[in-house]
């Protein structure tokens, strides 16, 4: 049918009343039609369309025509309406009528379509219901589109005006499913896919495309779930192309070619209803019925069943392999999420899952924990790192356990070999990379470098460090510092280090043991002695490696820390300088010195040398002493030179024997050799009054001289056994296999001496950086508790040394002796800062 227009006076735009009951006989072919199998040709669209569009442009004969199914409107109410029922042509627009029976057709077709699945269950149940929502869904997308002028003008009006139960017929369609099919039919739905999702987690193939269907059918439904007062109104876009029939307005018409719509193919350019989050800002609200019916007994389903599963699975095997079961279990469920669930599932059923298989058996995971550590299981521990991190503060036991571990293998590795250790940097430090190194890749591979298992390894390491067997053995707790800068010393000195890849790798794990280390003032004031021995005698294998050294020191502490080291360099640069300008000094004085003479000016504050013993200084070298002390006054005046005679070092050339030998010697060596110029044989008596040497010094030098065969006494052989009156005498019949022989070798007393003087030198520096830092702090706060301050000076303290409780006390009292603090009176334990 199309609509005529006629004139009239009593019909001035010559518009015809259509009857509802004129054109609805035919209207319910074309919707038996629709809602059947039939394909429908593009002519029989348009006709039906054009009964919709004629009947809501027709005029009018009561206005209650217009109101919605709940009509409580006041009568004033309803004639202001009235008036806006005129468009800009005068047309009035109707539609309710039609809206009932349209709604009361589907509702009779669905009575039949529930009828018939009534008694259906598992599988057969869910074929029928996935067959006939599909094929509903389809008709309701193509009634949707013949009534789309209804859609666009009358319904659209309802909604705007604020009319309630007023849907667009795709959505009133979606609505009557839900109400009349879905209500009565949704629990053996549901049971009959929770049958199914059982019977895939047990191992059997099933038709996932039944259970995705039927999901999504639960998703789509969920519009205008929510009750009267937040109806959602999903507005459907009309296809922009259109075709003038008649002279009716223009309409909707189908996309295809051909002359007719295929139903099953879905070739008709239909008014289409998106369903998802990102084009519908209520999709959360869409989601009560899949929330409701399906997604809450699913997950209970899913509890009661891997409840059952873990328990029984667990009394039969061990965790090892309960730990890959849970894996690929939790894997099933994300694949499953992606097959067939939707994706707001996702987070409440991981959570199920993570609580029933994980987080219900921590305690047997973190006893499984320590039998993997004993084991090095590192693949099993990485399983179980990755199911633990799932659970909120799962991890913490285990770093905890692996914290226990480590230090338990750590201080057992060194008291295996802290005898020797205790005398051998090399073999103490080795053996503590080599803990680390081990539980390090570990911490790497399996826990993925977690920053909570970083922590865990870090707190083990600075514990074993610190305090271990050699420690105790040594009674000291300095130890560890002393023997990593002794380690450093031998580094440096080996000609390992010219390689730059090995260097690198070396200096790196120095760093490593150095961060650990507390007392790091400990190993500064022993790295230092070291270097300073390195750099005077020219014993450093690599200067580069020597500046990376430093350098990586003045990253990890500061400044302050390397400023001393940094200085001794400049003074060895200014020291070539200075030996340049003295040989060209020696050329202007026309007096050439007769041996080869060379010096080292230090700065007294920057290097760490104490103080030498008494010497006698030789004749052969007074020429060139002197010379130098008048060329060195005379460049700066007013500066006094200290000569560290201990820390020199000579080479002597012998004449008395078969063969020219070579002797790299001690300055004090040196001296006793001359002796022998004039006499072969001296009296340990004559030797002590012409060097000026102590006695305990001196049988050290001739100690080494006797061992070496260079002198020999008929009366003991031991030099320990020396007296005054025993005679020396020059073994006259020395050989060597080698011609440059070294026999420069550290006395011990001295060096047990600057042991003892470094120790003390350590804890008085400590006290005057302790007092620093209590008037510091004091200085800040004027008035403290005797607690809070003993805790802010050692947290100052912490980066160079961890401060004893009893030595800030000490100093505490000290200041107060000094009148920097005072007791406040009536309160012991608070003090005053003086200023």
């Amino acid at each position: 049918m199309s609509s005529r227009r006629s004139g009239g006076h009593g019909n001035p735009h010559g518009l015809h009343y259509v009857s509802l009951d004129h054109m609805w006989d035919d209207l319910v072919v074309g919707l038996r039609q629709v809602f059947s199998t039939e394909d429908m040709e593009k002519k029989r669209y348009i006709e039906l369309y054009t009964h919709v569009y004629n009947y809501c442009t027709s005029v009018s004969q009561n206005n209650s025509s217009r109101q919605g199914p709940s009509s409580s409107t006041s009568s004033a109410s309803r004639a202001s309406s009235s008036k806006r029922l005129n468009n800009s042509n005068g047309t009035q627009l109707v539609g309710l009528e039609l809206y009932k029976k349209l709604k009361a057709y589907m509702q009779d077709h669905l009575k039949i379509i529930k009828e018939n699945g009534k008694l259906l269950v598992g599988e057969d149940i869910l074929s029928y219901y996935t067959k006939q929502w599909c094929e509903f869904r389809f008709s309701a997308k193509v009634l949707n589109g013949i009534c789309a002028y209804l859609n666009r003008h009358w319904v659209k009006r309802e909604c705007d005006e604020g009319r309630k139960g007023i849907f667009e017929i795709y959505i009133l369609a979606l609505s009557i499913w839900r109400n009349d099919l879905f209500e009565p039919l949704h629990k053996q739905v549901t049971d009959a896919v929770l049958k199914m999702v059982e019977k895939e987690r047990n191992g059997e193939t099933i038709n996932t495309h039944l259970i995705s269907g039927v999901l999504r059918s639960y998703v789509e439904i969920g519009v205008g779930a929510s009750g009267d007062d937040e109806i959602h109104r999903v507005r459907s876009n009309v296809a922009d192309s259109s075709t003038a029939v008649g002279g009716s307005p223009s309409l909707a018409v189908p996309a295809r070619s051909d002359s007719a719509v295929d139903r099953r193919s879905g070739g008709v350019s239909l008014s289409a209803t998106t369903i998802g989050p990102e084009s519908n800002p209520d999709y959360q609200m869409m989601l009560l019925v899949y929330h409701n019916k399906f997604e809450i007994p699913f997950l209970e389903s899913t509890k009661r069943y891997y409840t059952t599963e873990s328990m029984e699975f667990l009394a039969q095997n061990p965790v090892t392999e309960y730990m890959k079961k849970a894996e690929a279990r939790l894997m099933e469920e994300e694949k499953r999420v992606q097959t067939y669930l939707d994706e707001s599932t996702h987070k409440s059923l991981t959570e199920t899952c993570e609580f029933v298989l994980i987080e219900r058996h921590l305690e047997q995971f973190q006893s499984e924990f320590q039998v993997l550590l004993n084991g090095e299981k590192n693949e099993d521990l990485g399983r179980m790192y990755k199911l633990v991190s799932r659970i909120n503060e799962g991890p913490t036991e285990l770093r905890n356990l692996l914290e226990k571990h480590i230090y338990g293998q750590g201080d057992c590795t060194i008291r295996q070999c802290a005898e020797t250790a205790v005398n051998d940097p090399n073999l103490y430090v080795k053996t503590i990379l080599e803990v680390h190194r081990k539980y390090e890749e570990l911490v790497r591979t399996s826990f993925e470098n977690d920053a909570g298992f970083v922590t865990a390894l870090d707190k083990a390491c600075n514990r074993f460090i610190n305090k271990n067997q050699v420690t105790i053995e040594a009674k000291s707790s300095s130890k560890s510092p002393e023997l990593l800068a002794r380690y450093c010393d031998s580094l440096l000195r080996s000609s390992k280090v010219s390689e730059d890849s090995e260097l690198e790798v070396l200096l790196k794990e120095v760093m490593t043991v150095f961060r650990y280390i507390e007392d790091k003032d400990v190993f500064q004031t022993f790295y230092s002695k070291f270097l300073a021995r390195r750099l005077v005698n020219h014993s450093s294998a690599s200067d580069d490696a020597e500046a990376q050294m430093i350098s990586r020191l003045k990253q990890s502490c500061g400044f302050e820390y390397t400023s001393k080291l940094q200085r001794m360099f400049q003074d060895v640069g200014v020291s070539k300088d200075l030996n340049d300008q003295f040989r060209a000094f020696i050329v202007t004085q026309e007096t050439p010195l007769d041996i080869d003479f060379t010096i080292q000016v230090l700065s007294a504050g920057s290097w760490p040398f104490a103080q030498s013993t008494t010497f006698g200084l030789p004749l052969e070298l007074e020429k060139s002493f002197n010379a130098f002390q008048h060329f060195y006054t005379r460049q700066h005046c007013g500066r006094v030179i200290n000569w560290l005679y201990h820390m020199s070092r000579a080479e002597v050339h012998s004449n008395c024997f078969k063969l020219r030998y070579t002797f790299q010697a001690s300055t004090f060596q040196m001296a006793i050799l001359l002796q022998y110029n004039g006499e072969p044989s001296h009296s340990v008596q004559h030797l002590a009054d012409n060097t000026k040497l102590k006695m305990d010094i001196l049988t050290q030098v001739l100690s080494h001289l006797m061992r070496s065969k260079l002198l020999l006494c008929e009366d003991v052989t031991d030099a320990s056994e020396l007296k005054p009156e025993h005679v020396l005498n020059l073994n006259l019949n020395y050989k060597s296999k080698k011609l440059r022989v070294n026999i420069n070798k550290p006395v011990k007393t001295e060096q047990r001496q600057e042991q003892e003087s470094t120790h003390r030198h350590i804890e008085d520096d400590r006290k005057m950086q302790i007092q620093a830092a209590i008037v510091r702090i004091m200085k800040m706060r004027k008035t403290l508790k005797h607690q809070n301050l003993i805790s802010e000076t050692i947290s100052q303290l912490t980066q160079r040394f961890r401060p004893r409780v009893q030595m800030i006390k000490k100093c505490i009292d000290t200041l107060i002796d000094k009148e920097y603090l005072e007791r406040v009176d009536g309160e012991k334990d608070t003090y005053n800062y003086l200023a």
